[in-house]
């Protein structure tokens, strides 16, 4: 591959990542990290923090659930062979839930007194048409589980 064209990649890349973090914002969520580095495993795309209301019979309302959201994005252009999330394979399940105990362990949760009910792992996909004039974004919420974290 040349150089102009890892660049290209790039920047589709760089921009369905900004697509994807607009959308979470959009959906209320908090965009904690971007592009969160774990060395060799590669990289989290968008680390979000999403609340969400426990929908209980219980006659007293319960606060709000706090849902660490670890988003992979996957960027593509028509014409498509397959589809983007299938990308998401179980070495990269792998690769991502390995980074993510990372990032959990790197970050002193406790001293910033945020405590996370669940931790989800969300595929976002963008897939723009061939001139790259328009997208269809997709949004996978919960799409694979770690057993343990």
């Amino acid at each position: 591959m040349d150089k102009s064209r890892d660049i290209l990649k790039k920047n589709l890349g760089d921009e369905g990542e900004r697509i994807a973090a607009a959308y979470l914002e959009s959906l209320g969520m908090v965009i904690l990290e971007r592009n969160w580095h774990a060395g060799r495993k590669g990289e989290l795309d968008i680390v979000a923090m999403s609340s969400e209301q426990n929908n209980s019979l219980l006659p007293v309302p319960l606060r709000p659930s706090v849902c660490l959201r670890i988003v992979e994005v996957k960027t593509r252009k028509e014409p498509l062979e397959g589809e983007a999330w299938e990308a998401v394979n179980l070495l990269k399940q792998k690769h991502l839930i390995q980074a993510a105990k990372m990032y959990l362990s790197s970050r002193s949760f406790k001293e910033k007194a945020l405590h996370y009910d669940e931790i989800y792992f969300d595929v976002i996909t963008v897939v723009f048409n061939a001139e790259g004039t328009s997208y269809k974004l997709e949004y996978i919420p919960d799409a694979f589980r770690a057993l343990y974290l």
